[in-house]
């Protein structure tokens, strides 16, 4: 599970802040509707529900991971070598896919063990 984003509930004409929801699960509970129509909303209607008469945003800007800063570490003892400023430029530096390196750094805590490599996010940000 993702971490859960904050959104915003706005009037479907103006486009003015009507209240603030702490995830998207809370904003469907209390509309009565899925989640995935909310999310399908945000992604591609703009936010807005034509047939509800609802519009939605996220309260924050959110930065994927692969745009987040990346610091390459020593394998065996943690100290930093090169920070990279994203998993895209620190894949190609060390000769790796970008997919292998996310996955290493979501599901193995960055370790690549056959590559004797190791990675970290200096910083997961969600707004400006």
């Amino acid at each position: 599970m993702g971490i859960p984003r904050k959104l915003n509930e706005l009037d479907y004409a103006s486009g003015e802040f009507i209240r603030c929801f702490d995830s998207l699960s809370q904003a469907a509970d209390f509309h009565n509707i899925s989640t995935m129509n909310i999310w399908t909303s945000i992604t591609k209607n703009n936010g807005r529900m034509n047939n509800l008469k609802l519009r939605f945003q996220y309260a924050e800007d959110y930065i994927p991971r692969t745009q987040c800063k990346v610091k390459q570490l020593d394998y065996y003892t943690g100290e930093e070598i090169e920070i990279y400023n994203n998993l895209e430029e620190a894949a190609l530096d060390n000769f790796v896919s970008v997919r292998y390196l996310r996955d290493a750094m979501d599901k193995r805590n960055g370790y690549m063990r056959v590559k004797k490599l190791r990675f970290e996010y200096i910083e997961v940000r969600y707004g400006k």
